[in-house]
């Protein structure tokens, strides 16, 4: 692994500042990879932009009906942690965790009403996310007014997980072809590719970008395939490890935790 001697605390400041100067920066140091300890590629996200029922295997499995537009919402950058951290089972909410497999989109440049053609040109890479949720958050902010929020769901300390890296989008062949699958404790949960995606990435980005401006360092989770704990009753307990794999990036492996193990909450990240 190459430690490059540029200013940039992480892949967002890059993007933001161009990422040829990568290109031509000076090698601070040469380390084994095993000797480096990772942390989220994107320090804090400015936006995280959860995208559901994305794929068609998994609203099949929720029996829910083909979606005819994106759904979209979104929660700030707290919940990010990186490969390694612990997923710590909150105390509101730690009996019905659940884990979602995700392919994650970096935006690389400010994007603001982007044509769907245009998209690809705004993204930096792609990375692994899980898109933790507590479901039991989840169904009571469906079903009534007056719960915590489908938001806070998604948005507790640690839920996002993201890395091990951001591979820039030359490394992969258009259109988009590539799988993701999702381990815990090295049982095969999920497996699906980018083909079952019902709304492809380009049009999520652009969708997205008729709302808001998205900043370099923005983050969108493009769904989930079939196989979520929820559908056969089967959520998160202490010890279990969760592995997400996409192809063309890594895998992003976390180990769950329950509150009452650790010795203080989970540090901020700066």
């Amino acid at each position: 692994m190459l430690l490059l001697d540029v200013p940039y605390p992480d892949v967002a400041a890059l993007f933001e500042a161009g990422t040829e100067r990568a290109l031509t920066a000076p090698v601070r140091a040469r380390v084994a990879f095993d000797e480096v300890d990772l942390l989220a590629p994107v320090v804090r996200p400015c936006r995280i932009v959860v995208v559901g029922l994305n794929y068609r295997a998994h609203a099949a499995e929720t029996g829910a009906e083909i979606p005819a537009e994106p759904a979209f919402f979104c929660v700030d950058g707290g919940p990010v942690v990186g490969p390694g951290d612990q997923i710590v089972l909150p105390p509101a909410a730690p009996d019905f965790v659940d884990y979602e497999g995700e392919v994650g989109v970096v935006i690389a440049r400010a994007a603001y009403n982007v044509p769907v053609e245009d998209a690809w040109s705004f993204i930096g890479g792609l990375t692994c996310v899980n898109d933790v949720s507590a479901r039991d958050l989840q169904a009571a902010a469906l079903a009534e007014a007056g719960s915590p929020g489908l938001g806070f769901s998604k948005a507790m300390d640690t839920f996002k997980p993201i890395g091990p890296a951001v591979v820039t989008m030359e490394s992969f062949s258009l259109p988009l072809d590539i799988g993701l699958t999702t381990t815990v404790n090295g049982e095969t949960q999920q497996h699906g590719r980018t083909t079952d995606l019902i709304f492809g990435i380009p049009n999520l980005v652009s969708a997205v970008s008729r709302m808001v401006t998205l900043q370099p360092g923005d983050l969108i989770c493009t769904g989930t395939p079939s196989g979520i704990g929820a559908a056969a009753g089967r959520f998160l307990k202490p010890g279990d490890v969760v592995e997400v794999m996409v192809e063309g990036v890594g895998t992003l492996s976390n180990r769950v935790a329950t509150y009452q193990s650790i010795t203080e909450p989970p540090a901020p990240l700066s």
